[in-house]
């Protein structure tokens, strides 16, 4: 099974050589959580690149601008979290796959293609092939609404946390209290 790591704070150069000599098969870069902006994660994924490590990209919010910098940047994928309906996983296609399986912009000799032109038409179905969608369904909303992105063409994964009871605010799923929680047996 591959292993990876999700990078919130530690967003250094040496990272991914460390993560490397870990022999860490993935990371997961998180922009929603941290003060990661495009800058940075650029450099993160430049860094990643360097090595066998596969970068991903979770993303603040599934916006078209957050989606295709990550991708230009050369993620191989992005992480979208609080997707509540199967059109807000087909935006996020949209975003990161070329035609005819999303409306990705073309932009070509970029960081993503190492900087080197390639065929268009063989690029974009690698890429296509490539590329990991990632749509978290965090949200009572989302599992009422039964939503089933994987029924998305070109989407990847769907990964439903393991949450507290509706209103019992968030924690890891791993018997801790929540702030909440901890807030009120203190009182």
């Amino acid at each position: 099974m591959p292993a990876g790591h999700m990078i919130m704070e530690f967003g250094t150069r040496g990272i991914a050589k460390i993560l490397e000599a870990a022999a860490v098969d993935f990371v997961v870069l998180d922009m929603e959580h941290t003060a990661f902006d495009a800058g940075r994660i650029a450099d993160l994924v430049a860094w990643f690149k360097a090595t066998d490590i596969a970068p991903f990209v979770r993303v603040p919010q599934g916006m078209y601008h957050f989606l295709a910098r990550t991708m230009d940047a050369g993620a191989l994928g992005v992480m979208v979290g609080n997707v509540e309906t199967g059109e807000q996983a087909r935006s996020v296609v949209d975003a990161v796959k070329y035609a005819p399986l999303g409306k990705r912009g073309v932009g070509l000799g970029t960081a993503h293609n190492d900087y080197i032109q390639p065929d268009p038409q063989a690029y974009f179905e690698y890429a296509n092939r490539n590329t990991t969608v990632i749509c978290q369904i965090e949200s009572a909303v989302a599992v009422g609404r039964a939503l089933r992105p994987h029924a998305v063409h070109g989407y990847s994964r769907a990964i439903r946390r393991s949450t507290f009871p509706p209103g019992a605010g968030a924690g890891s799923g791993r018997g801790e209290p929540t702030r909440q929680a901890r807030r009120d047996s203190a009182e």
